[in-house]
């Protein structure tokens, strides 16, 4: 396996997004790591940070500015947009979540046509604010140069609600689509896990240690569907509504 790492600079209106390229508090990142067969792209907004235009007004305008920079940057590591197997999706206000999963396929069937049946994990936050007041969507995402790269080979585990595949045409649009994990070579990514019982699609119950349980075992079975176990976890990312939650969350974690 090759684990060579390539880094790709950012740019915004023609200035490389590095001290001392500009000031000190200003945004300062890559537009992507590659890490041997594993594509790190940093988060896109709806900003037009090209020709420094103004950021679009509509959800949808903006979503399509965020995936076009996802693409230009899988398409500039060598990869396509195809080859996306985790996002992140932050997203301002809860009610644009159908705007946000319909535009996503409707870009997917343009560029990405195999995401369409074959979707990345993902995991949905709701932040209190993004960077700048006017921005409605962060797209986030870690991709693959190649699926089938010796050692580093890709295997897709989709996800069930109620007996349906997350996927187009399988469900709506505007619905939730997204795998229950990919497996690149030896790491496991895995989507976000709630307290959702994915048989009803409902949320059964309003206690924190319950749906904390309801999390821990979709993860639990997503790692055990791939032949690992959750002894092998080795990151997590815990999103809390509230803050005071925090030790029922790690006691419940615990036990």
């Amino acid at each position: 396996m090759d684990w060579e790492t390539k880094y790709y600079p950012e740019y915004w209106v023609g200035k490389k997004l590095a001290y001392p390229h500009v000031a000190p508090e200003a945004p300062k990142f890559a537009r992507s790591v590659v890490v041997g067969n594993l594509v790190f792209v940093s988060g896109g907004t709806g900003q037009d940070t090209l020709s420094g235009g103004p950021t679009p007004k509509t959800f949808e305008g903006q979503m399509v500015s965020a995936l076009d920079k996802v693409k230009t940057a899988m398409d500039e590591a060598g990869s396509s947009l195809n080859n996306v197997v985790k996002t992140i999706m932050l997203v301002k206000n809860l009610e644009d979540y159908p705007r946000m999963r319909k535009t996503e396929l409707e870009y997917y069937q343009k560029h990405a046509p195999f995401l369409v049946e074959n979707p990345p994990a993902s995991t949905f936050i709701v932040p209190a604010s993004l960077a700048r007041p006017e921005f409605l969507v962060e797209v986030d995402v870690i991709g693959v140069i190649d699926r089938n790269a010796p050692g580093w080979e890709v295997k897709y585990y989709p996800e069930y609600w109620a007996g349906k595949k997350l996927a187009y045409p399988h469900v709506a649009p505007e619905a939730p689509k997204f795998a229950r994990s990919e497996v690149v070579g030896n790491l496991v990514l895995i989507s976000g896990c709630e307290g959702l019982n994915a048989d009803t699609v409902k949320v059964e119950t309003d206690v924190f240690e319950e749906q904390m349980i309801i999390a821990l075992d979709k993860i639990r079975t997503a790692l055990e569907e791939t032949g690992s176990s959750m002894n092998n976890i080795v990151k997590t990312y815990m999103l809390l509504k509230h803050l005071e939650d925090y030790p029922r969350m790690r006691k419940t974690e615990l036990e």
